[in-house]
């Protein structure tokens, strides 16, 4: 987004209350201390490799994905049904590091849903990011086995093959199984 140019702020949250999601009735998310860690892209890899050897389920997203806010509830309800289970969520928010509004509207949205899982920006362009996590598009679900392996790549890239909770679910019990999802 341009410096300068309005967010839309109140699709965001109108999104974000009708998927369950809960926002402050006032600026007190200003005051809140960052729900997310910043990470670089050489310790985003450090998390990843600290939450083994369980299995990690990886949520990209940002504020502007209207997709990535809509799904929000739906993560936090998998990663509640998959906590005893051997499997870590986790978030890495790919938000400029310059948009202020955009992190701070972030923070806000992810103090209100909850969710018992550790959330983290990354403290990267999004050119650079995009490049050196290979994304084309977000909302992005990478989901990596026991050794650390990304072995399901779930995107919203192909217009006609969009993913969904069930795929999550299909790709996590498959691998809690020890075969591989379909």
């Amino acid at each position: 987004m341009m410096p300068g140019t309005p967010r839309p702020a109140a699709l965001i949250m109108l999104l974000g209350l009708m998927t369950g999601g809960t926002l402050p009735a006032d600026d007190s998310a200003l005051d809140r201390p960052e729900v997310m860690q910043v990470v670089s892209l050489a310790q985003w890899e450090r998390v990843l490799e600290a939450k083994q050897p369980g299995i990690i389920v990886a949520d990209l997203w940002a504020s502007w994905c209207v997709s990535c806010i809509e799904r929000f509830p739906k993560m936090v309800d998998l990663a509640d049904r998959f906590s005893q289970r051997n499997v870590t969520f986790l978030t890495l928010n790919l938000d400029d590091p310059q948009d202020a509004s955009g992190i701070e509207w972030s923070n806000g949205f992810l103090a209100g849903l909850g969710g018992t899982f550790g959330h983290y920006r990354l403290d990267e362009n999004l050119t650079v990011a995009f490049e050196a996590l290979d994304l084309m598009s977000l909302p992005v679900v990478l989901i990596h086995d026991g050794s650390g392996k990304e072995r399901h790549r779930l995107t919203n890239d192909n217009p006609n093959q969009q993913f969904t909770e069930a795929d999550i679910e299909a790709a996590l019990e498959a691998l809690l199984a020890g075969a591989e999802a379909p």
